[in-house]
């Protein structure tokens, strides 16, 4: 578990919302982690301009939408760029893509319900389809963009699989320039009904 640093101390926080994880580098337990704070949300010195959503079509990319949208709009971001990850597969002659190539109307598709899911918060949606390792890529687009936060859904694998293979959030997590928020499906419209971690 792992929270941003220079954490406001824990007597001057607003209460958390356990729905949106900020993490970086600092490890601490689940219980003080609630008890801090959304340094996204409460940061007053922390200035966040540009926001990657990674999107894929699932529950989990909506809700991270829908916290993205809610965020946009407290912050007066007017923009977000939506992120969707192709994803290939190593072969012994180079990757190979295992989805529709970028120039396929359909690779466009999933990005539909996010972008109305922004326009209904009034932020507009800017599009981004890459192909390859979804973490690379993320951290990578990220990186180019000179983006202040990525925003990815929590999908909730099992610590055995997350284990064996790595959740995309995770390695995000570990190698990101910025601020990464995870978000649970579920909780992004009412997060008082649990908590929040990879």
């Amino acid at each position: 578990m792992y929270v941003s640093c220079g954490v406001r101390p824990r007597a001057e926080a607003p209460a958390a919302d356990p729905s949106l994880l900020v993490l970086c580098s600092l490890p601490v337990r689940r219980h003080k982690l609630v008890e801090t704070i959304n340094l996204i949300k409460y940061e007053e010195e922390q200035e966040m301009k540009k926001m990657l959503v990674c999107v894929d079509g699932s529950d989990y990319s909506l809700a991270a939408v829908k916290a993205a949208a809610k965020l946009a709009a407290e912050r007066g971001i007017k923009k977000v760029t939506l992120l969707n990850v192709i994803p290939t597969t190593p072969t012994p002659v180079g990757p190979m893509p295992t989805a529709a190539p970028p120039e396929d109307p359909e690779a466009w598709e999933v990005f539909d319900k996010p972008r109305e899911i922004l326009k209904g918060a009034g932020v507009e949606a800017l599009l981004l389809l890459r192909e390859g390792d979804p973490a690379e890529e993320i951290v990578q687009a990220a990186r180019e963009g000179g983006f202040d936060l990525i925003v990815v859904g929590h999908r909730g694998l099992s610590p055995i699989k997350a284990f064996l293979l790595g959740s995309v959030s995770n390695r995000v997590v570990t190698h990101a320039p910025c601020s990464v928020l995870v978000v649970r499906p579920g909780l992004e419209n009412n997060p008082s009904k649990g908590g929040a971690g990879l």
